[in-house]
């Protein structure tokens, strides 16, 4: 916490809300001109909760807490983004997965990924996969009347 500067939380939040808004903005636009269309914005376990240090050690820290508020900030952009589009048939919702761990990080800390694994219901890290189909349900006719929501793919991630 101590080591990351105002001007760095700075640029994670330009750096990363600022063009997904103005991405979702503009294609919502064009979408809002037909009355019809369905965007889906991806988040971060991290959305609500701050990671356990005690499960990173060296040389791996934590996401830091610029990557969380950014995760947050989404959602809520998510929110506005809805309700300002949906009267014209524009969906916007979030997908916040849990843990899902690259394969080098898989293949070169087996012990930390043993303690994602533990902090799920499931006892287990997400499969690529596994966040496809929640994706393709939000952006599907099955989902219409879900706006502004956000869906957790986390395994139990947050049933504790």
């Amino acid at each position: 916490m101590e080591e990351i500067s105002t001007g760095e939380m700075d640029r994670t939040l330009t750096r990363s809300l600022t063009p997904a808004f103005e991405l979702c903005r503009a294609v919502a636009g064009a979408m809002a001109e037909k009355r019809r269309g369905r965007l889906v914005l991806f988040s971060s376990m991290y959305r609500l909760g701050a990671p356990d240090p005690k499960i990173y050690s060296a040389p791996m820290a934590p996401n830091p807490v610029d990557y969380g508020a950014s995760k947050a900030a989404l959602i809520q952009t998510s929110r506005y983004l809805a309700v300002h589009f949906g009267p014209r048939n524009v969906r916007f919702n979030c997908l916040a997965p849990g843990p899902f761990s690259n394969p080098k990080i898989q293949a070169d800390l087996p012990p930390f990924v043993a303690q994602l694994n533990a902090k799920t219901a499931l006892g287990r890290i997400g499969r690529r996969d596994e966040v496809v189909g929640p994706a393709l349900f939000l952006l599907s006719d099955t989902a219409f009347y879900l706006a502004g929501h956000t869906l957790v793919v986390g395994g139990g991630w947050t049933a504790w």
